[in-house]
């Protein structure tokens, strides 16, 4: 009914489509167009034949100047109360309303008011506001003349008011139309209920209706029942009224359900395919994410495989080139440098030990060459002690040199102690001296190859933590992959389930959209049935209505042939009363 019935404004700046009725009610306002024309009555008359008749909402009068400035406020609550009342959360804010950002916001106010007139109407995007709004307002009656400049600019404060109070002045207009609609609701829809108030509505459609009748043939009234039977088909109707009046209502409410329904299904056709052809593709997509997510995790499990692999196989050669390389340029490992760090260990030791020896038999020869000592057999004894020190000092040298002999006399024992100190003890000095020169040689030479060795260590650690860092850096890359990978598959896996509740959405609204179209064929069946009872028993109000109006039609001739002869009898009575004055 009134404010839902309505095309709501989607695109301000299009252009209106929508047909309008070319014969209206004579209780509706006619609908206005976007274009600029000159605006008919706002009113239809009762009366065909009265058009010269002014409407209601076009009194030429010229109200008395108002302080549109001071009800400015007053005029924007009004209007913000009518909107959010009639267009609930669409509304504009007050805020747009008492200031509005252009002539887009006024656009929509305007028409969101004038809808409830003419619920097709739109301003086009391309015309001036100004040349949309004055007609329209002037054809429906507005007291205050309205000028250009006030929608130059939308907004201002000297301006605007004067705006605001034109829209308030319409806003009584819709609301003045809403109460003629519901009073004149009952003659439109049958509804007889409130008594003597819906008599006269009454009336007025059967004398209508007789009135037509006549006009389309003048000779029903020498039918003397023509009268008769009109009245008795109002009698009827009026007796059969509160029968009538249930079914008139269940009738027109199961219409205006079905209406709404078969609208509802209307726009709903387009909705469904697109659902239909949105779960396919989202179907395809999951199937496509599905196929594409194995894949990446087959690729992942293998790409880490592989990794693993080469990065074992990577430090196992890097680790065989060191070694190899190391031969190469100092012919010697970490073990034989090992090895020879302990064998130059045992050299010096053994070097030493040997000096200590050689201090001591240096020692037991100056003994045996003392003069003063003890006697040629005590001097055989050290001399003896003296070769088994001389057999443990030459152990491991080669010196080339005859053996000592055993001496059996004190001149035996001077030669060999001559031979001892002239000959052994310098060449075993010398020998031991060679022996602790190639050491020392040895030893500097190992401790340079030590320190390159050292420093290539360092230079092999420093490649070897990068090596690691790498590694690791790359092990937290994957890391970081896998549990995006693994957010993704949540998500991908999220999104699946919320495609197949989807899905059983659109399948159970499939489901409910066939028993609304079986449900919709069934009404439209006992529509169609209802339809045909309303028709005959239409046809029977007819045809007693016509009876009715034959019988008023008769007493309407009766009453006339009554008046015809009073007049002549009158006048019999005034020529009689005259011609007794003129004998007087």
């Amino acid at each position: 009914m009134f404010g839902k019935d309505r095309r709501k404004t989607i695109n301000p700046g299009r252009q209106s489509t929508a047909r309008t009725p070319t014969k209206p009610r004579f209780t509706d306002v006619l609908p206005s167009t976007g274009k600029k024309s000159v605006h008919t009555d706002g009113r239809m008359s009762l009366n065909r034949t009265s058009g010269a008749r002014l409407s209601l909402f076009q009194r030429p009068s010229i109200a008395p100047p108002k302080d549109v400035k001071a009800l400015a406020p007053v005029n924007t609550s009004k209007i913000y109360k009518f909107l959010l009342e009639q267009e609930k959360d669409n509304a504009p804010p007050e805020k747009q309303i008492r200031n509005p950002a252009g002539r887009q916001d006024f656009s929509l106010i305007f028409e969101l008011i004038y809808q409830h007139l003419s619920p097709d109407f739109e301003i086009d995007k391309h015309a001036r506001i100004e040349d949309e709004v004055i007609p329209i307002l002037k054809g429906l009656g507005y007291p205050h003349p309205l000028k250009n400049s006030y929608f130059q600019p939308i907004g201002s404060p000297h301006n605007y008011p004067h705006l605001l109070e034109a829209l308030a002045w319409l806003v009584e207009v819709v609301e003045v139309a809403h109460g003629v609609r519901q009073s004149a609701q009952y003659v439109l829809t049958g509804d007889f209920t409130n008594g003597n108030s819906a008599y006269k509505p009454l009336m007025y459609s059967w004398l209508g209706t007789v009135y037509r009748e006549y006009t389309n043939d003048r000779n029903r009234l020498k039918d003397p029942n023509f009268a008769e039977d009109k009245k008795r088909v109002l009698h009827e109707f009026f007796e059969s009224n509160e029968d009538i009046e249930g079914e008139v209502e269940v009738t027109k409410a199961a219409l205006e359900q079905l209406n709404f329904e078969c609208l509802e299904i209307e726009s709903n056709k387009g909705v469904e395919q697109q659902y239909k052809d949105e779960l396919n593709r989202l179907s395809d997509d999951t199937r496509k994410a599905n196929d594409y997510n194995q894949l990446c995790i087959a690729q992942c499990e293998k790409a880490e495989e592989e990794h693993a692999k080469t990065s074992e196989i990577g430090e196992i050669e890097s680790i065989k080139s060191r070694i190899e390389i190391q031969k190469e340029n100092h012919g010697l490992s970490g073990e034989d440098v090992r090895k020879m760090n302990g064998e130059s260990r045992k050299n010096r030791e053994l070097i030493n030990e040997k000096r200590g020896l050689l201090e001591e038999l240096s020692k037991q020869v100056w003994l045996i060459s003392d003069k003063n000592r003890e006697t040629f057999s005590e001097q055989k004894e050290l001399f003896v002690k003296v070769l088994r020190m001389i057999d443990d000092l030459t152990a491991g040298i080669e010196l080339e040199l005859q053996g000592f002999g055993m001496p059996t006399t004190e001149k035996e024992l001077a030669l060999e102690i001559d031979r001892m100190i002239n000959e052994f003890i310098p060449r075993f000095t010398e020998k031991l001296n060679e022996k602790s020169l190639q050491l020392e040689k040895q030893e500097a030479l190992i401790a340079q190859n030590l320190e390159t060795i050292k420093e290539k260590l360092e230079i092999e650690t420093e490649k070897l933590e990068e090596l690691q860092k790498l590694n690791l850096r790359e092990e937290r890359i994957r890391r970081n992959e896998r549990e995006e990978w693994k957010e993704n598959r949540v998500l991908l896996e999220k999104k699946i389930e919320e495609v197949e509740n989807e899905k059983e959405l659109i399948c159970e609204n499939m489901k409910a959209v066939q028993q609304l179209d079986q449900e919709i064929e069934k009404e439209n069946e006992n529509m169609r049935k209802n339809t045909e009872v309303q028709q005959r028993k239409c046809e029977q109000f007819e045809e007693k209505i016509v009876i009715k109006v034959a019988e008023l039609a008769k007493e309407m001739m009766n009453l006339e042939n009554e008046r015809f002869a009073v007049l002549n009898f009158a006048e019999n009575i005034a020529q009689t009363a005259k011609s007794l004055k003129n004998k007087d």
